[in-house]
């Protein structure tokens, strides 16, 4: 009765069958593992262009982050560079990366003269940078619409504002008065 009761509880397979099972429950995650690697592999990999130094460069990163991305691809900005989007900001598929090198220019403001490190592309632009106010009667050499570049040197003359200038003098000038008849 033992062996009946086995067979009721427990079928006995044949051995082919046994590992079939196994082997398709192995397939089975091994193509799960596969489809859910090649989809992180996709959602993770970004092809972002990057321009930096008058180039173009087509780069395909892992990183999150725009930093990351510059990193992986050897461009190692400097102070005063401007970089759009910011370094910290996520990366997506298509994403366009300028790096734009600034220039050394020397200014010379209220007399001072410093040596400053900057990427604006006009002189004005660089004076708002660099928190220089200017009246509408100071002077700045060469012209605030001219392009930024390394050895430029820019210069602020001051207008001094006296107020307006008045003078007094005694003017000859007799004042004719004409009689008008009553009627």
């Amino acid at each position: 009765a033992i062996p009946f009761r086995r067979w009721v509880l427990e079928p006995e397979r044949p051995a082919g069958v046994r590992s079939g099972l196994l082997s398709a429950l192995i397939l089975a995650v091994g193509l799960c593992g596969g489809v859910a690697g090649a989809l992180g592999y996709s959602a993770l990999r970004k092809d972002v262009t990057i321009i930096a130094g008058g180039k173009t460069v087509r780069h395909t990163t892992f990183g999150r982050t725009v930093a990351d991305a510059l990193s992986e691809a050897q461009i190692r900005p400097r102070r005063g560079d401007t970089i759009a989007p910011q370094p910290g900001t996520p990366l997506s598929a298509g994403l366009i990366i300028v790096v734009r090198g600034a220039a050394t220019v020397t200014m010379v403001v209220d007399g001072n003269a410093v040596q400053v490190r900057s990427s604006s592309p006009t002189v004005v632009d660089l004076l708002h940078e660099r928190g220089i106010v200017l009246s509408g009667r100071d002077k700045v050499f060469p012209d605030r619409t001219a392009r930024v570049y390394t050895g430029l040197r820019v210069r602020v003359v001051r207008i001094p504002f006296s107020g307006p200038e008045t003078r007094s003098r005694q003017l000859s000038y007799r004042t004719p008065t004409t009689r008008i008849p009553r009627r």
